[in-house]
């Protein structure tokens, strides 16, 4: 039995999706995550409300994590 090996040289990206290198900005933003470590003093609100004005992102945003009371 022969192997034939085919290699594609030509390609174009499907309807759906982008290459890493030219997604949009706004579509990391918006189906994103950001790990922050955050400092002690703020709230979680307050963070994420920071962050929010800072990327001016309308959409969506949360929070999760540990919650150390000591």
């Amino acid at each position: 039995m022969e192997e034939e090996l085919i290699v594609k040289q030509d390609c174009e990206p499907g309807p759906h999706g982008f290459y890493p290198d030219n997604r949009p900005l706004n579509l990391y933003i918006n189906h994103g995550v950001i790990n922050l470590d955050k400092p002690r003093g703020p709230t979680s609100h307050a963070v994420t409300q920071k962050i929010r004005r800072i990327l001016k992102f309308s959409g969506k945003v949360g929070h999760s994590g540990t919650l150390v009371t000591s």
